[in-house]
């Protein structure tokens, strides 16, 4: 599977014109979009870049492709140079390799480059160096945001697809948990842009490896993000469902239980039920005293787990709730908001990621509503 990690006016028109081998008319009738934007893409190439329902739209187009198409795109992609995010080829960050980046240097860059191409070969070595990488990534990801990150992780995904397959004995159990981790990542970003399609899709395959793992933390936290998924989209039925699904898994961590429960009432305050709101916010504390008493048991995609995190769960929590009819709750909001935030270390409230956390607190103190955004 391809997955394009940022379309561009220069992968429409590959996809349009070598892989689906039709006319500018045909994509804009095809898609739902005007003709006149598809014109304005590709005569951009790649100083335009597509976002939200466009490289969605691109993005359905690219998963119906039919085996004959694919590869046309394929070599499409590799005439012009995007090779890089279609084959999977792993992408190290700068600064891993020379130790700059605060994360144990010691990766073999050609071992994995060999490992890309000769899967069958994959060792505990290259095992450790891809969990490596992926938390470089993730470090990534809170400084520069998803956006920056999104290419080179989705076209990492390709190699660790490619490894699960061909992955047998008493190795495939390391490589299914590190690549249930990749999956993970990828998740979060294409949700975090999106790029619901494809985010669908990763959690999907996410779920089939952490129930073949029998892993209780990757289930439940396979679980959790597709109610994540669920909400960024306005489904809040499933967003509760989901949630409450994720916190069936009893021997997961208590940190990815707190995650669950905080969610989970994240999402009967957006359909106004204070009280289960209430319950599941105290029930996520229960799990964080725990996970404080247990921090060998946060599993590493959790690494940014803090009491004061969840803090700022429950002040979002009564935020939605004013939002939806409980005015009362609009100042609690304000005041958890804000102790959240301080309570921060310098860095996590630094990070791109934390920004939005702001923007809720500043339209708690001015009455806004998110859903109006």
């Amino acid at each position: 599977m391809i997955v394009v990690g940022k379309w561009t006016g220069v992968e429409v028109r590959a996809l349009r014109l070598r892989a689906l081998r039709w006319t500018q008319p045909q994509l804009a009738e095809r898609t739902g979009f005007s003709e006149g934007v598809v014109r304005k893409w590709e005569a951009r190439g790649e100083t335009i870049t597509l976002r939200g329902q466009y490289a969605e739209g691109m993005d359905t187009l690219l998963r119906g492709l039919d085996p004959e198409q694919h590869a046309r795109f394929e070599m499409a992609l590799t005439e012009i140079g995007r090779g890089s995010i279609a084959d999977g080829c792993p992408v190290i960050p700068q600064g891993v390799l020379d130790n700059q980046s605060g994360i144990a240097a010691g990766i073999d860059a050609e071992r994995l480059a060999y490992i890309a191409a000769h899967p069958r070969r994959i060792d505990r070595k290259a095992v450790d160096d891809l969990s490596v990488v992926l938390a470089a990534w993730r470090k990534l990801d809170d400084s520069v945001g998803s956006e920056a990150v999104l290419p080179a992780v989705n076209g990492t995904v390709q190699m660790v697809e490619r490894l699960v397959r061909e992955a047998h004995g008493s190795i495939r159990p390391d490589v299914l948990n590190v690549g249930a981790q990749w999956l993970q990542l990828a998740g979060w970003l294409n949700t975090t842009t999106k790029r619901h399609t494809v985010a669908r899709a990763i959690h999907d395959r996410m779920l089939e490896w952490a129930v073949e793992l029998d892993d209780p933390d990757l289930i439940s936290t396979t679980l959790g993000a597709k109610g994540h998924r669920a909400w960024t989209e306005g489904e809040f039925g499933p967003m509760i469902g989901l949630s409450e699904a994720a916190s069936r898994y009893k021997q997961a961590s208590p940190a990815v239980l707190a995650v669950a429960a905080q969610q989970e009432a994240r999402g009967h305050a957006l359909v106004g039920e204070a009280e289960e709101t209430e319950r599941q916010l105290d029930r996520a504390d229960e799990y964080a005293v725990r996970a404080a008493a247990e921090p060998d048991r946060i599993p590493p995609w959790l690494y940014f787990h803090s009491t004061d995190l969840l803090v700022l769960q429950r002040g979002l929590a009564y935020k939605f709730l004013a939002e939806s009819g409980r005015p009362k709750y609009r100042s609690k909001a304000v005041a958890v908001l804000t102790a959240g935030l301080a309570g921060l270390d310098r860095e996590t409230r630094e990070s791109d990621w934390m920004r939005w956390y702001v923007d809720q607190l500043a339209e708690s103190v001015h009455g806004g509503d998110w859903r109006k955004h």
